[in-house]
């Protein structure tokens, strides 16, 4: 159990601390700047502050042990609104872990100004507390008797089911016919401990919960250095595959193109330079300086994309028209390239479709608009 700066804070005035370690009360005094932090303040401390018991309401409402915070937080604000007159707008609600028997869990309501003062106080003099506690719920439980303590001239009284702060004069009246154990100071003290190492509830919920600070993990640091290594170098190896794929893919493809040309032009084997011999050819046909790359580039890009067709013939007129033959193993495949031209832009003229040798031709003459 860490070392625990308990601070009671009144209604007004100083405020009496205590430092608890192991359970055990190793320090005691008086905040009365609130300027400045108490003469008990060290780091790793855990700072827990009690405010009076009858600045709150505390209730026992059903709620199950299954949900989560926020959930339990709405129950208690829905089971909670016809125990005040005030708008549960204006109420901070917060509800303990513990369920009882009857499947009920403490809930508390306070005001939401009284709350802000409570956290600026703290805050005046430099202190951010991990625990509000009331101060009713310090006392100890035990079964079948209501424990009473004396604070100022309030009583706090708390048992299995029930836990309230009321004047010291009328306490009697409210507790007769109970079996009541009033403890002094000592006892009070010595059962601290046990109250601050679990407490019943804390009012740091909702809006109010402490943000924790983030601590940096070196080893923590280091996976993630080592798994950022790994995935770049992973991330590396795939574009470099995908390049070396991508350049495999590219030659193939003019080896393809190659071969095709070849055909076209019934050479005995792909031309080693496929363009020196297409631009050869072009200027034998006199289809130089004209748009004729362009005709046979798209014508080419078609074809390659088009699966089971093929180039059978290939030349050009004198207004610049390219004349293709093609053919393939279907007729709907056949004329999938005229409409791919057409679609890039070029005129496209088809002629009839014919079946030769089983295979369905068609002649083209494609120009640019």
């Amino acid at each position: 159990m860490p070392e625990v700066l308990l601070i009671f804070l009144e209604a007004e005035g100083a405020a009496n601390w205590l430092r608890l370690k192991d359970g055990a009360v190793i320090g005691r005094g008086v905040w009365s700047d609130a300027g400045s932090a108490p003469q008990g303040v060290a780091d790793g401390l855990r700072i827990m502050a009690a405010v009076p018991t009858e600045a709150v309401i505390l209730h026992w409402v059903e709620l199950s042990s299954a949900l989560s915070p926020p959930q339990a937080i709405v129950g208690a604000r829905l089971a909670g609104a016809s125990l005040t007159t005030q708008p549960m707008s204006q109420l901070h609600v917060a509800v303990g872990q513990d369920v009882t028997s009857e499947g009920r869990r403490l809930a508390c309501f306070v005001d939401l100004s009284q709350m802000e003062a409570w956290i600026a106080r703290l805050k005046e003099g430099g202190l951010e507390a991990d625990i509000i506690i009331p101060d009713a719920l310090l006392l100890p439980v035990r079964p079948g008797t209501l424990v009473r303590f004396d604070r100022n001239g309030v009583a706090l009284v708390r048992g299995e089911d029930q836990v309230f702060a009321i004047e010291a004069d009328v306490v009697e009246m409210i507790t007769q016919g109970h079996s009541v154990d009033l403890i002094s100071i000592d006892s009070f003290e010595a059962a601290l401990g046990s109250a601050c190492n679990r407490p019943a509830l804390n009012l740091l919920q909702g809006p109010y919960s402490k943000r924790r600070r983030w601590k940096v993990d070196r080893r923590w640091v280091r996976r993630m250095a080592l798994m950022l290594t790994a995935v770049l170098i992973l991330t590396f190896a795939i574009e470099l595959t995908k390049t070396i794929r991508y350049s495999i893919a590219l030659d193939a493809l003019e080896a393809e193109r190659a071969q095709i040309i070849g055909r076209a032009l019934e050479l005995r084997s792909p031309p080693a330079d496929p363009d020196a011999v297409m631009s050869e050819q072009l200027r034998q046909l006199g289809a130089s300086g004209r748009d004729y790359d362009n005709l046979l580039a798209a014508l080419f890009g078609v074809l390659q994309a088009t699966p089971n067709v093929e180039l059978t013939d290939l030349g050009f007129t004198e207004d610049g028209t390219l004349r293709a033959t093609i053919a393939g193993d279907s007729g709907q495949g056949v004329l999938w390239v005229p409409n791919r031209l057409q679609e890039r832009g070029l005129v496209t003229n088809v002629g009839p479709l014919h079946q030769e040798s089983g295979r369905a031709t068609v002649r083209l003459a494609v120009r640019s608009q």
